[in-house]
């Protein structure tokens, strides 16, 4: 989903880490959640593939974060997979991510904002796994939790008891004027998705998938034997997390037919 207009609550859940959720209603989240517009997302997506980053401080001591696990690979993914590619910055252009480590979870702003724009990836846990990094840099160039999607209610069930008091905000679904899916189905799959105990104030599950896997009798899963499927994963992208970043991206138009969208290598020219 790419964010168009308004705000959207944009950390990532849990997955065996402790992890921080922003809200929308607190002064630190509004300036970690920058709001869009159509005419500027179109604008941004005609002229932009290279991401510049930097990093505040030293991340990870003597760790050199860009090489090592996981946050070289998640980059590494987006050049692969996908047409946008992270380069350092070397203070030439004016719009920029920086990396942090601050003791505040893992957080990110929802697209392009202008200027320089935080990234933060507490350590140790926000990077533990390449997906939680794949995560915040998939917010940072456009996208909300999968959760979110103004059609969620035909796939999943919010189990609104089960959530942590003051925590509700962070299933609330964007309206359709302001995002768009890119004609690609509903991903339970995605590493934009939630787990499916998410913020769970009592261990039972907040979110429950209306779809069911491979039952033996089609329409008759739930009565023989057919499984509801995972809800999100933090190893890496999915296949459709990849079709939504080709499709906003254009990473398949005259100029970048080289892009592609299985495990290969595609560079571009291009800045954000």
């Amino acid at each position: 989903m790419i964010w168009k207009t308004s705000r959207v609550s944009s950390a990532c859940p849990t997955w065996g880490t402790r992890c921080s959720e922003l809200r929308v209603t607190e002064p630190a989240a509004e300036s970690r959640n920058g709001t869009r517009n159509s005419e500027s997302i179109q604008r941004n997506l005609e002229n932009t593939l290279r991401a510049t980053f930097s990093f505040l401080g030293r991340l990870l001591g003597e760790v050199d974060w860009q090489t090592a696990p996981p946050g070289g690979q998640a980059m590494d993914d987006f050049r692969k997979y996908t047409c946008i590619q992270f380069v350092p910055h070397n203070g030439e252009r004016d719009d920029y991510i920086r990396i942090t480590a601050g003791n505040t979870g893992c957080w990110s702003s929802v697209g392009r904002i202008g200027g320089r724009q935080d990234v933060n990836l507490q350590v140790p846990g926000c990077v533990v796994k390449k997906g939680t990094v794949i995560h915040e840099l998939m917010h940072a160039v456009g996208f909300v939790h999968e959760q979110s999607r103004y059609d969620r209610d035909e796939f999943v069930e919010i189990q609104w008891q089960n959530i942590k008091p003051g925590n509700t905000i962070n299933f609330l679904k964007v309206g359709k004027d302001t995002t768009d899916h890119f004609g690609v189905k509903y991903d339970f799959g995605s590493v934009m998705h939630y787990s499916k105990n998410a913020f769970s104030v009592n261990g039972q599950a907040t979110i429950i998938p209306k779809e069911t896997n491979g039952g033996f009798f089609g329409a008759f899963d739930d009565l023989f034997g057919g499984t509801k499927p995972s809800l999100g994963q933090r190893e890496g992208f999915s296949k459709q997390d990849i079709r939504k970043i080709r499709k906003m991206y254009n990473c398949d138009g005259p100029r970048r037919r080289n892009a592609r969208s299985r495990p290969q290598v595609s560079l571009f020219d291009f800045f954000w």
